[in-house]
């Protein structure tokens, strides 16, 4: 699941608010297109100015389904709920969120992959807790990446 956002004519900003940008033409309006893989049930619009979990989509995926989102549905008790239905999903890890170990240790993201990715094919797969004040068991996967793309990355 990932939303696109998609410009419109400035004569559109009074229905669909836009998010601003460098230009001076087309930039007042703008939606996002809410996507995914099953298209078992319709699409959703929403201004561009909007956060993408602005709006919840209603879904009721099957036990062990495969939900793929990008951080713009970021959401521990989302991701609780669906762990608790016996589906899985696959994001990037917010490292504002709090990251602990299996003795209850809190760690900065960046030292805890420094300390545990030390395998000869530099990976980790590891059971770990997000969260500040509920914390919400997953599992961690960790590949390091050469140099050149860690810095492209960085910059």
């Amino acid at each position: 699941m990932d939303t696109s956002t998609v410009v419109l004519p400035d004569e559109l900003s009074g229905i669909w608010e836009g998010c601003g940008g460098s230009s001076p033409k087309n930039t007042s309006s703008s939606v996002k297109l809410h996507f995914r893989l099953d298209f078992s049930s319709d699409g959703q619009l929403q201004s561009g100015r909007e956060h993408d979990r602005s709006r919840e989509l209603e879904e009721k995926l099957p036990s062990g389904s495969l939900w793929l989102r990008d951080l713009g549905y970021y959401s521990l008790k989302e991701y609780s709920k669906l762990n608790a239905n016996g589906v899985y999903h696959l994001s990037k890890v917010k490292s504002s969120y709090g990251l602990y170990d299996e003795e209850g240790r809190r760690w900065d993201l960046v030292d805890y992959l420094e300390k545990h990715c030390k395998t000869d094919i530099d990976m980790i797969d590891r059971k770990v807790y997000l969260g500040i004040n509920e914390r919400y068991e997953c599992r961690m996967l960790a590949i390091r990446v050469p140099v050149s793309v860690a810095e492209v990355s960085i910059n």
